[in-house]
């Protein structure tokens, strides 16, 4: 089984996403920003099975 992580934007989802890592037995795949520090904490990660860092803009209403 794989199970998708995500987040950007503000950073908060950052350590909550490690934790959650370190305590699952799965295949992960990182989805996150460009922006921010996404790319900071989970670009070199050997860990996942594929990360993904999109040129992407937060959505406001």
């Amino acid at each position: 089984m794989s199970i998708v992580l995500t987040g950007g934007g503000t950073g908060g989802h950052l350590a909550i996403i490690a934790a959650v890592k370190e305590h699952l037995k799965s295949d992960y795949v990182y989805i996150g920003s460009n922006r921010g520090q996404d790319r900071a904490w989970f670009g070199d990660d050997k860990s996942y099975k594929k990360c993904y860092f999109l040129d992407s803009n937060g959505v406001m209403n």
